[in-house]
């Protein structure tokens, strides 16, 4: 009998048909980071760190484009969301925007520019070219809350006189 072939980055026993495991860089690109811009949006619009891709962001401006939706889990390999999870079972559709991806969203830290993957999981980092989102987008999102708009309440004669 042949002796299991195990899988060189997580150790684990690959199946008797499987002849190549594949792992592969994920990078931070423009169009994810996008995606996290609208997801971001789309919890203060809801309020709730629990969205589902489809039910709260579809025909709202949050609403992403294919690409977007095609790419958006791998924001996950960057920890920037999670899925949420309920009584320990993932929530199907449903994801958080973890601190970590707000804190990157603000320019609060950088991360690796890219991670590997293998089976579906993180094996390694590029710890070596660390980026914020103003390196990955060329601009840092402004994000605004009520709080944070400045504004003065003008009666209708006041305005008619600024005209």
């Amino acid at each position: 009998m042949k002796e299991p072939i195990m899988c060189p980055h997580c150790g684990k026993e690959l199946p008797a048909n499987y002849m190549v495991m594949k792992s592969y860089w994920v990078p931070l690109r423009p169009g994810i980071i996008r995606a996290l811009i609208k997801f971001r949006a789309a919890v203060v619009a809801n309020n709730r760190n629990s969205i589902h891709l489809l039910k709260d962001m579809s025909g709202t401006r949050n609403e992403l484009t294919r690409h977007e939706w095609n790419n958006f889990s791998r924001l996950r390999f960057h920890a920037m969301v999670a899925k949420v999870r309920e009584e320990g079972l993932h929530k199907s559709g449903y994801w958080l925007l973890t601190k970590r991806g707000a804190s990157f969203l603000k320019g609060e830290i950088a991360v690796p520019a890219k991670v590997l993957i293998c089976r579906n999981e993180v094996i390694d980092h590029d710890f070596n070219h660390l980026v914020d989102v103003r390196d990955v987008m060329g601009f840092r999102p402004a994000f605004e809350t009520i709080d944070d708009i400045e504004y003065e309440i003008v009666t209708p004669e006041q305005a008619e006189l600024q005209l």
